[in-house]
């Protein structure tokens, strides 16, 4: 039986994955800082203002609504 090990890829950047395959949270951050993480044009700061709403706005909202 194989492993999950086994269907992993060895070794893989970013840059290699399908742009599908990011979670929707990480490319709004990623346009709110102007870039992917690693992309020496973006900006950090702005990039944790998304994260710090995300977390502490976003997210409790969604959690307490009832659906």
């Amino acid at each position: 039986m194989r492993s999950i090990e086994d269907s992993l890829p060895e070794e893989s950047e970013d840059e290699d994955l399908d742009p599908e395959s990011y979670l929707p949270s990480y490319l709004c951050a990623s346009a709110c800082a102007g870039g992917l993480n690693g992309d020496h044009a973006a900006r950090v700061e702005d990039r944790r203002s998304f994260w710090m709403w995300y977390l502490d706005e976003a997210v409790p909202a969604v959690m307490s609504s009832e659906i």
